[in-house]
């Protein structure tokens, strides 16, 4: 989807005045959750692939935006590119987007947009960070398929084609909450630890005659994992362009089942506005769930799905032996927050972080 961009950049211009590595202007791309409640803020997320020749200058332009705006989040900047995910209020969030795309005007950046009732990040975090865990050559990247095109493919693969591999790139907590159909469980617990021999689909596929689509929340992770790929020898790899943000943004839910695991308060979000399948099962009985906590146990923080009995049961412990430990959060203090959103990835802007103090176990240990 194109949008005119009709916001002005007024106390920006001059930033955007600085020099950028491109010289012509392509329209750019957004996708936009048009079924949530209209809200006050905004959560926006995106990334772009072109190179920064001066990293710490391209950092303080951006703190220097986001702080005048008040929006909070990460971004990240690398030799390689930004990585993005930012929130505020809607106002805010579309000079942030003018900003950036005056940054980098010849790039088609998919801005992923999901309104909420706060923001979705307790701080403001602008540093020097590789996009990804490992390095990869980006020239080499897979071939980008748009969500229509990737809803075709999966349509293809339902009607009996064979000749395709639908790879989930992400960690498998977020496999465990949602994920579209014909996929395997990721191999390993973080993407961080993932290569191209620990996934089986692969190990005995035809690396001529094999599709391999791969896909991610918001398209940073395929980028690089499928340089790999093709590394690997494999000929036909595709990615989901801008990840599964996009798609539901775009098409729905279709052949999606679950809910879609994020990076911030939020902790999940739907994908499209019909309902989908409860895949998700709670980490202690297995009964169907689609709440994810991190384990109150200081010391574990394992993200993990947890019915609403058992996350009482085991104090919001993953397990028995976590409730014993010396660090405990008291589940209370987020049954009582007033807040909308969880505490569990961070409180509001200005609040206390109750996740980083050393709470005691009430045996006294």
């Amino acid at each position: 989807m194109f949008r005119r961009v009709v916001t002005p950049l007024t106390s920006f211009a001059r930033l955007a005045a600085q020099p950028s590595p491109h010289v012509f202007t392509v329209p750019r791309l957004h996708s936009t959750n048009t079924h949530v409640p209209p809200l006050k803020f905004r959560v926006l997320n995106f990334y772009v692939i072109a190179p920064i020749g001066n990293i710490e200058h391209e950092m303080n332009c951006h703190r220097q935006v986001l702080v005048s705006m008040n929006m909070f989040g990460r971004v990240y900047v690398c030799a390689d590119g930004i990585n993005a995910q930012v929130s505020g209020v809607i106002e805010s969030c579309d000079s942030y987007e003018d900003f950036v795309t005056s940054r980098f005007p010849s790039q088609q950046i998919i801005f992923k947009r999901d309104l909420a009732p706060e923001h979705a990040f307790p701080t403001l975090k602008v540093k020097a960070k590789r996009l990804v865990p490992f390095d990869a050559d980006l020239g080499q990247r897979g071939i980008s398929l748009s969500p229509v095109q990737w809803k075709q493919k999966l349509d293809d693969i339902a009607a009996g084609a064979d000749n395709t591999v639908v790879l989930d790139v992400r960690n498998s907590y977020e496999w465990d909450l949602g994920r579209f159909e014909f996929t395997h469980r990721p191999p390993v617990l973080e993407f961080k630890h993932s290569d191209i021999e620990t996934f089986p689909e692969l190990s005995n596929a035809d690396k001529k005659k094999t599709d391999v689509m791969m896909y991610c929340t918001g398209g940073i992770r395929c980028e690089y994992f499928s340089v790999l790929v093709k590394k690997f020898g494999f000929q036909n790899v595709y990615m989901l362009e801008g990840g599964v943000q996009n798609y539901g943004a775009v098409v729905g839910s279709h052949r999606w089942q679950g809910k879609l695991f994020v990076f911030d308060r939020r902790n999940s979000i739907p994908v499209g506005s019909d309902p989908t399948p409860v895949v998700g099962v709670c980490h202690h009985c297995q009964s169907p769930t689609e709440a994810i906590h991190n384990c109150c146990n200081i010391d574990c923080n394992a993200l993990h799905l947890s019915c609403t009995h058992c996350w009482t049961q085991f104090r919001g412990c993953c397990c028995a032996e976590c409730t014993k430990a010396n660090r405990v959060r008291p589940i209370e203090l987020f049954q009582n927050s007033q807040s909308p959103l969880g505490w569990e990835q961070g409180p509001p802007p200005g609040f206390a972080d109750i996740n980083r103090k050393r709470f005691l176990h009430s045996s006294g240990k």
